[in-house]
């Protein structure tokens, strides 16, 4: 046992029956002490922990009732901050911090402060603008602290400060025996009525000194006689004998973590006989995570983030939901994350894609109901085709959509709409609680604390502010009550490793301790209070703490936790920041530790260094000393342990058989199918088979890389088409120019009718695209007004190219939107068009069947001569007079000559209609509106193209591109190994097989 646990002993034996209350900061180190009492077989009859509040409150009790006083929660005192801070804003109170203010951080950064001068009995009467730096922020922190004083008294609240100062006018008529360690953290006002209420019956707990160390304790008793080697960490050269001690380091906090796991591991200790202390809350969720994975029972004294639980990752996602404008990513991603309850999860999730919400609440329902008509209507078509197994999927997909749709409802029932952009703040929490409530799934006791933790604090910031407010400001008090709340603290349990901070860590006692983190950065830098100053501090009142004394603080009471341990103890620090990619240095108490251990008080930092083992990485030291299975599979493997790993390692796992197959026929020289090599199959070729038509798209797609046709026609994968939102962007590049064709395609068509021609006009131009522009917005709503009305600008702006391109032109516009191979009824609604694909013959007489839309065709310089042009509304990169097939990636312009003639003589329009030039028309500012025309005289060769082209869908070789510039706007190159498979093409082009992808650099 330590000192102070023996003296807990002695005074328990002599006081055996008398009522005894141990004072402490927390409960819960209170009951730990207790319950190191008892692994010594020490009775502690009549003996419990109390806190000074606890305490304070016990003796204001009677007074609190007689007037009624209530006692607010921490949640409550935030938001009475967060009301008088909005108040000071309004009022035009607030300069000074109006920027953190702005930033939505005063309310946590100020609370603390204000706290600290009410617990050292600082009044706002009592301060003065010339105790700060800047007279303004001293104006406003009285401003804080008298709006403070009278909203408690208005409310008839009390917070800590008014319970002690209650407290302190009341006399106790109990008489227990008031046990105080000697290191009791207390404020002023709780040592002031610490010592009122106890100087009677009072019992100073004495602890293991730390010699040679200035630190003046809070009670003063006799320096008890040091019994550990520890207590002489700062006066090694009078240490009668040497500690017993391990210093270890690692690469990098991870393998820190690790370190403990394997020698606890290694040295066959029990989980609940260890204490890992820690110096940085940032090793909770990386302990968190690495004991999960490896399913290790974990307690935390401090408690897990909340965003480490499956509920608390629904709610913040939830918020998230909301604050991005209902965006349907959002929601399709909590759906999928595993953490929302959901019948068919993924279905549902996947529907809710397909119905193309985009974002906005109101778009949910009648987008999934529409949805819902649409798969009826294709499941009725089916029936009427006879396809009936197709029909009752449809059905089920259906009755899918329906259950989505309940789901939406229940969920908008419950979270308020903010449709003036206001919000009823009691209505949002309750909304949120419930929804996470019936949504956020349990998997674990932790998920459970994390729920009902949800739900408290939510009903306690519904209680705290019952008035409405800007959604926006709703949101961010949300996140300033969630974002930083801990759930699941626990005291150490059996069985359970336990986790601790260094301020909760000094009555653990457990036979194994662990500290790690202890490398430069400890003991901390002593920063100013970006509130208070030390200066001011020390103008306002002489016993506010001074954070320049806060590093000593610390050293000293890690120096007495480990003067106070008994058993094992092993300290660590990180060597190596694997974050910023440098080396870090130990601590210097670890020198300290090293100069006690070594009983050399001059020993330096490389005696140090020198005295330490390899740093532990990720490799375990030897096979047999492995925490995961993929850790042991790493020591096996790259320290060579065997020569038959990887025959070991594929017969385990066939599927990384398969990978390293694959990896060694793609590094060879033939051409094989993890090349992109499959069979022939002649229903791929689309001049075989007469039920495959072929687009421009399609075909410029397969001459730019095999390998992408592949995989987007052939195995028919597409990437997913959400909309995300973004706040400064409202339609992206492929709306845009959909729209864009929209307006040139409706204002062409109103003013070169047949039946009524109408004079050019800009007026009407406008007018048209105004029209369509809101019709857009209707359906694809923009982020906000102001983005709106920039990009609507945008377009009309850029109208003024196309204008002045129509106003210029040397040909007349005569049809537009021309669509052949999409059936009668667009046909006829286009005005001319054909409904069946437009037959092709090529140079080897062979046919293809090609189908697409031409967007404009022109009257020619002649009779029965015309000109077709497709509208591209990006830049011109890519396009140049001389290159007309770019080797297979630009052949739309012949293709469409080719339909443009069939379609006009089909039609009966014009039995000798030819087309002399085709091309491209780019009338938008980033065109400038130029034209690249191709006249027709080698047409010829488009046949040969197309003909060499399909030999690749023929032979089944559907190699990767070897030129890296065409996968910029690859949507695959996640799928393909970007950018190894192009350098492995490169490689093996000259290969036989390749004959035809080669063949179509001849077509420039």
């Amino acid at each position: 046992m330590n000192i102070l646990l023996k003296t807990l002993a002695q005074i328990c034996r002599t006081h055996k029956i008398q009522e005894k209350l141990l004072l402490c900061n927390t409960l819960s180190t209170g009951h730990q002490l207790l319950e190191s009492l008892s692994k010594e077989n020490v009775p502690w009859l009549n003996l419990r922990p109390v806190t000074p509040l606890e305490l304070a409150t016990e003796q204001a009790k009677p007074m609190l009732l007689t007037k009624n006083i209530t006692i607010p929660t921490e949640g409550q005192l935030l938001f009475l901050l967060e009301e008088i801070l909005q108040q000071m804003r309004a009022n035009s109170q607030l300069q000074y911090f109006a920027e953190l203010h702005n930033q939505n951080s005063l309310t946590r950064v100020l609370y603390p402060t204000i706290k600290e001068l009410r617990l050292t009995g600082i009044t706002a009467s009592q301060l003065n603008e010339s105790s700060f730096v800047d007279p303004c922020k001293g104006q406003e922190i009285i401003t804080v602290l008298t709006l403070w004083e009278e909203k408690l008294s208005s409310l008839n609240w009390a917070d800590a400060a008014t319970i002690y100062n209650i407290a302190l006018q009341t006399k106790t008529n109990s008489s227990p025996y008031y046990l105080i360690p000697e290191d009791l953290d207390l404020s002023p006002l709780e040592l002031t009525f610490v010592k009122h209420l106890t100087s009677h019956k009072q019992i100073i707990l004495p602890q293991d000194p730390v010699l040679n160390h200035s630190h003046s304790h809070t009670f003063t008793t006799p320096q008890p006689t040091p019994q550990s080697p520890l207590s002489w960490l700062f006066d090694p050269q009078n240490s009668p004998q040497p500690p017993e001690l391990t210093i270890l380091r690692a690469y990098g906090q991870t393998n820190e973590i690790r370190q403990v796991l394997r020698h606890l591991q290694q040295e066959n200790i029990p989980l609940d006989n260890a204490v890992v202390c820690h110096t940085s809350t940032k090793y909770i969720p990386l302990i968190l995570t690495i004991t999960a994975s490896q399913n290790i029972p974990v307690t935390f004294a401090e408690g897990i983030p909340l965003g480490f639980t499956r509920p608390g990752r629904f709610t913040l996602q939830l918020i998230r939901w909301i604050e991005e404008r209902y965006t349907s990513l959002i929601l399709h991603q909590l759906m999928t994350s595993g953490d929302m309850r959901l019948t068919s999860a993924t279905t549902q999730a996947r529907l809710l894609r397909q119905a193309n919400i985009g974002w906005e609440r109101s778009r949910y329902i009648p987008c999934t109901e529409s949805l819902h008509q649409s798969i009826l209507q294709k499941a009725t078509a089916a029936t009427n085709e006879g396809n009936d197994p197709y029909a009752q999927y449809l059905h089920q997909q259906a009755e899918h959509v329906s259950t989505l749709k309940q789901t939406l409802t229940q969920i908008f029932s419950r979270i308020p709409d903010a449709t003036d952009g206001n919000v009823s703040f009691p209505k949002l929490c309750r909304g949120i609680s419930q929804t996470t409530s019936t949504y956020a799934r349990i998997s674990s006791p932790t998920d459970g604390l994390a729920l009902a933790a949800i739900q408290d604090t939510l009903t306690e910031a519904a209680h705290a502010f019952s008035g409405t407010l800007p959604l926006r400001e709703a949101l961010r008090r949300l996140h300033q009550v969630l974002d930083t709340l801990h759930t699941a603290a626990s005291p150490p349990k059996p069985g359970h490793l336990h986790i601790t901070g260094l301020n909760q860590a000094a009555f653990t006692h457990r036979p194994v301790t662990f500290m790690v983190g202890l490398d430069a950065n400890f003991p901390g830098s002593g920063l100013q209070d970006p509130v208070l100053l030390d200066q001011e501090r020390e103008q306002i009142h002489p016993e506010l703490s001074l954070l320049t004394h806060e590093p000593a603080k610390r050293q000293y009471r890690l120096a007495r936790y480990l003067s106070s341990r008994r058993g094992q103890i092993i300290l660590s620090y990180p060597s190596y920041d694997t974050v910023e990619g440098r080396h870090t240095s130990p601590a210097a108490i670890l020198l300290q530790a090293h100069r006690l251990q070594t009983n050399n008080p001059t020993a330096d930092y490389s005696a140090l260094q020198e005295s330490l083992t390899t740093p532990a990485g990720f490799l375990a030291p030897s096979p047999d000393q492995f925490t995961t299975l993929e850790e042991w599979w790493l020591t096996t493997t790259l320290k060579n342990l065997s020569a038959h790993n990887i025959n070991t390692v594929t017969a385990c796992y066939p599927h990384i058989a398969s990978g390293l197959e694959a990896h060694q026929h793609r590094a060879g020289t033939d051409f094989t199918p993890y090349d992109g090599r499959v069979d022939p199959d002649l229903d791929r070729d689309p001049r075989i088979s007469q039920t495959l038509t072929l687009s421009a798209t399609q075909f410029e797609n397969l001459a730019n890389c095999p390998f992408g046709y592949f995989l987007r026609y052939v195995l028919r994968i597409q990437p997913p088409e959400d909309a995300e939102y973004d706040p400064g962007t409202w339609l992206d590049p492929l709306t845009r120019g959909s729209l864009l064709h929209d307006i040139y395609c409706t204002y062409l068509r109103q003013t070169h009718n047949p039946d009524n021609p109408q004079p050019p006009n800009k007026q009407t131009l406008l007018s048209i695209a105004e029209d369509l522009i809101n019709q857009t917005k209707q359906t694809l709503p923009p982020p906000s007004d102001m983005v709106f009305e920039h990009e609507k600008e945008e377009l009309l702006r850029g109208l003024e190219v196309f204008w002045r391109v129509e106003e210029s032109a040397q040909t007349k516009p005569a049809f537009f939107e021309v669509p052949f191979g999409f059936g009668q009824q667009e046909a006829e609604e286009a005005g001319l068009g054909l409904s069946e694909p437009v037959t092709v013959t090529l140079s080897d007489g062979k046919e293809i069947r090609i189908r697409g839309r031409i967007d404009r065709i022109d009257y020619g310089t002649a009779e029965n001569l015309y000109q077709v042009w497709d509208f591209k509304t990006g830049s011109t990169y890519g396009y140049e007079e001389q290159a007309v097939f770019k080797q297979g990636r630009q052949i739309q312009h012949a293709l469409y000559a080719f339909a443009a003639e069939a379609i006009l003589k089909q039609s009966g329009t014009d039995h000798n209609a030819k087309v002399e030039a085709s091309g491209y028309l780019f009338p938008t500012d980033k065109g400038e509106g130029q034209r690249f025309a191709r006249l027709q005289a080698n047409r010829h060769q488009i046949l040969e193209l197309l003909s060499q082209g399909l030999d690749i869908v023929a032979t089944g070789t559907f190699c990767a591109t070897d030129d890296q510039n065409r996968c910029t706007f690859c949507d695959f190159k996640i799928v393909c190994r970007h950018p190894q498979a192009s350098i492995q093409a490169k490689e093996k082009k000259e290969h036989p097989d390749l004959d035809a992808w080669r063949g179509l650099e001849d077509y420039e």
